[in-house]
């Protein structure tokens, strides 16, 4: 797969070639490049850290447009310009496509009767650390590690099983990026993989005491490379670790292997004669010729057995004519495709056309009202169909309600299907598949968020009713399905599909903090709309990108996303408002009040044009509350506060309701009414349990937490700060958890765990400095002088209370506090 190195390299021969101008120089040839374009003033400059990252090789994500821009300003004209695009976007869809990982936390159902291999599973079982079982395709690896997984859940020397996809050898996406597993499998434990350190050797011994603390044992399946699997094997050599591969990466990675080949004979024998029931009627010689002819594979096999089963009245010569005869003398590598040729055929028309169509999909495992879209046909019968292909061992049932296809069945269906089935009915096929994902994904946001979506692009069908907690779990269920259906094959047949998928799985994506998976979504749907010239879906794209980037803290490219958003969206009132909104959120991180009032102001304007604002008018409200809150304008913030929480409430918007609350909180609070903000923050929190919200809950307990301090209640405050902590932290809202350190911080301060208040502190502030949140920074250096004045130190409180002021706008109720501090530090200290 290329990776943007090759593009960095060639960026670093087109600057060596232009005489090496600075990256100053480099971002003012941009400008230029962009101002003949015609691209407004505001967007033209990107910012030279940007630029620079451009020249990085071991970026995961970039900006194509910016990328284009360099090159074109470092002197490559128009018609080679091109060439570089398609290779930018084929990197781009590589890296996305490997980001996607599928990760469980449950065990497929037990197969009727296991293959044997009693002693390799012994030895798997006993093994401890990592364990590499290689093979040829077909030989049972991922049965086999299953299996020794559930005999160690049996043991409970573990309490959780986790198995991921590493996809080392599918033959129509790429292996996955070892750092997405990681990812996803901390996601698995419902933990969050923001909170891992991002130097690789700490992040390494982090993952390795979360598996050890949650007694998990980990199967990696179908590993391509020791490169794949050795970022995500934990460091304690104990823990244990099962990898599956058909390479033998035992040696390179320094572990235990074992190898899987055919079965032996007698064994082979034993599983045709129970699993087919043929019983007595056949003896051995018979059963062993049969296995003979598969190569005594345990897939083949299975496919076999089954077969058999379904055709008592033949013979074992029946049986074996039928599968030499259509091969001659088969080979081996021509074993299982005889086997899938005689099962395929034996299938009714209909099923088999079913197991050809779900095949050619691009998803590793599909629901069974999917499987009915992909074939139109009714669920009823997709179910049936679904249980003839797991019968014949064709498919198997990862967990209810789903189907999935082993990797050589897929591929064999899927050779079938270039001869048997037109390419217009597997584009119809895909087509329909991604029309319902579509269909269900808005409907599950309907059920949630009030938020009017844009119409879709395609024509769908009538919405499905969900309820909350059903559409909560139909998206857990189906992220990776929503994350895969934006590759290239999809795109060719539904062309909006991914701006159609990324603004229908917002809501979720927000609600858990998937705002790399956003991300994803909203880049590939800028890359269809523009080559659509959909000029509003790309506003929309832009819009979302905008969305995502500045919940990421990155402040730049949020910044110019919006621009664009704005300058793509005129006319559109509801785009342009939330276009203003995110622009004043971005001023809100970087401390420009003016400039967040502006856009507020902007913005409450656009929606007060529309008939039906709903919610989104309440978003400003609140916000505009926010700020003058911030400034000291209590009254007016709670005017603003008042009038959010009801139009949020008569929209029927449940999270932005909590949202509102939680802010009516916090000006009470600053205001110095804390009953009052008690009373709002224990409001919020139950709207945010009642409905799901998670994203919400965190500020809330914070709230509530402030409140009780103040209120002389200590010890309730402690706990709800540490539990707002917990929540901010497993959301992955990194705002959230500066804004809760810093608040626990004074919490412990005022109780006098003063070594506890200054770690959460000096966390608070690194995490500030992170994310460039000036005023929380401000604050935990308050906090951290306040301690110091405590234990005595004087000389360091004056230092923490003098920085703070150089984070805190003068305009601030916060810098008037610190302000006191020092000049009651002074009288004390004067001789």
């Amino acid at each position: 797969m290329p990776t943007y190195a090759v593009i960095a390299a060639r960026l670093g021969d087109l600057r060596r070639a232009a005489g090496s101008p600075s990256y100053t120089e480099i971002v003012r040839r941009v400008g230029a490049v962009r101002a003949a374009r015609g691209v407004p003033d505001a967007q033209q400059r990107p910012g030279r850290v940007t630029v620079y990252d451009c020249f990085k090789s071991d970026r995961r994500r970039f900006d194509i447009e910016l990328v284009l821009d360099v090159a074109r300003a470092l002197g490559v004209d128009e018609v080679a310009i091109r060439e570089w695009e398609e290779q930018c976007w084929s990197v781009r869809h590589g890296i996305d496509a490997a980001r996607v990982v599928q990760v469980r936390t449950e065990l497929p159902a037990p197969p009727l009767r296991f293959l044997g291999r009693s002693a390799e599973l012994e030895q798997l079982v006993a093994a401890r650390g990592v364990t590499v079982v290689h093979g040829m395709a077909g030989a049972g690896k991922t049965e086999l590690v299953h299996q020794a997984a559930r005999l160690m859940l049996d043991s409970a020397l573990f309490e959780r099983v986790v198995i991921a996809d590493l996809r080392g050898f599918a033959p129509d996406r790429p292996p996955a990026d070892p750092a997405a597993v990681v990812d996803a499998i901390v996601r698995a434990l419902d933990s969050d993989p923001l909170r891992l350190p991002s130097a690789s050797d700490e992040r390494r011994r982090a993952f390795t005491t979360l598996l050890a603390d949650r007694r998990v044992a980990l199967v990696l399946d179908d590993a391509a490379t020791a490169a794949q699997v050795e970022p995500v094997l934990p460091l304690d050599p104990t823990l244990p670790v099962l990898v599956t591969s058909r390479h033998a990466l035992g040696e390179e990675l320094g572990t235990s292997s074992l190898e899987l080949g055919p079965l032996a004979r007698s064994a082979a024998v034993g599983f045709l004669r129970d699993a087919s029931g043929v019983s007595a009627v056949w003896d051995d010689h018979e059963l062993g010729e049969l296995a003979a002819a598969v190569g005594d594979l345990p897939l083949a096999l299975s496919v076999i057995a089954a077969r058999v089963a379904s055709r008592p009245d033949w013979t074992a010569r029946d049986h074996l004519t039928s599968l030499v005869g259509r091969h001659g003398e088969l080979r081996l590598d021509d074993l299982t495709t005889g086997v899938l040729d005689c099962s395929h055929d034996a299938l009714d028309p209909e099923t088999a056309r079913t197991l050809r169509l779900v095949a050619s999909l691009p998803f590793d495992d599909v629901a069974v009202d999917g499987v009915a879209a992909t074939v139109g046909t009714d669920v009823d019968t997709a179910e049936r169909q679904v249980s003839d292909l797991v019968a014949a061992s064709m498919a198997s049932r990862p967990e209810a309600g789903r189907v999935t296809l082993h990797a050589l069945v897929r591929a064999h269906a899927r050779e079938r299907s270039l001869d048997a089935d037109r390419p217009a009915e597997r584009a119809d096929a895909l087509g329909r598949m991604l029309d319902h994902l579509a269909l269900m994904c808005r409907s599950a946001a309907a059920a949630v968020s009030p938020r009017p979506l844009p119409p879709s692009r395609a024509e769908l069908g009538e919405p499905v009713e969900f309820d909350a907690p059903t559409a909560l779990a139909w998206a857990d269920a189906e992220l990776v399905t929503i994350l895969s259906a934006v590759g290239d094959e999809c795109r060719a047949v539904r062309p909006s599909i991914a701006l159609d998928l990324a603004e229908a799985a917002w809501w979720y994506l927000d609600r858990t903090s998937r705002y790399h998976d956003a991300l994803m979504l909203y880049d590939h749907a800028l890359a269809a709309t523009r080559s659509l010239r959909d000029t509003a879906g790309e506003g929309l794209a832009e819009l979302g990108r905008a969305q995502c980037l500045t919940r990421l803290a990155d402040i730049d490219q949020a910044s110019e996303a919006a621009r664009r958003a704005e300058h793509l969206a005129a006319g559109d009132a509801r785009t342009l408002g939330r276009v203003t909104n995110v622009l004043a959120m971005l001023a809100f991180q970087t401390g420009d009040w003016d400039a967040a009032a502006s856009n507020l102001r902007a913005a409450a304007e656009h929606y007060q044009t529309l008939d039906a604002p709903g919610s989104d008018l309440a978003r400003i409200y609140d916000n505009l509350g926010v700020l003058n809150s911030r400034l000291g304008e209590f009254d007016i913030a709670v005017e603003y506060h008042t009038m959010a929480a009801e139009a949020a409430l008569g929209a029927g918007d449940a999270q932005v309701a909590a949202h509102t609350l939680m802010n009516t909180s916090g000006t009470h609070q600053r205001r110095g009414d804390h009953a009052a903000a008690l009373e709002a923050a224990e409001r919020s929190i139950a709207l945010c349990e009642e409905h799901g919200v998670l994203s919400v809950i965190a500020l809330a307990r914070n709230n509530a937490a402030a409140a009780l301090v103040e209120l002389g209640r200590h010890d309730e405050a402690i706990e709800q700060g540490r539990r707002a902590l917990a929540d901010a932290r497993e959301q992955g809202d990194r705002y959230a958890e500066a804004e809760a350190r810093v608040n626990l911080g004074d919490m412990l301060t005022a109780a006098g765990d003063l070594d506890d208040a200054e770690a959460e502190l000096v966390a608070a502030r690194r995490l500030c400095e992170e994310l460039d949140d000036r005023f929380n920074c401000g604050r935990a250096l308050h906090g951290s002088g306040t301690v110091a004045r405590a234990r005595g130190d004087l000389a360091d409180a004056r230092a923490c209370w003098e920085a703070a002021l150089d984070y805190l706008d003068a305009a601030l109720p916060e810098t008037a506090a610190v302000r006191d501090a020092l000049a009651e530090l002074s009288i004390d200290t004067t001789p």
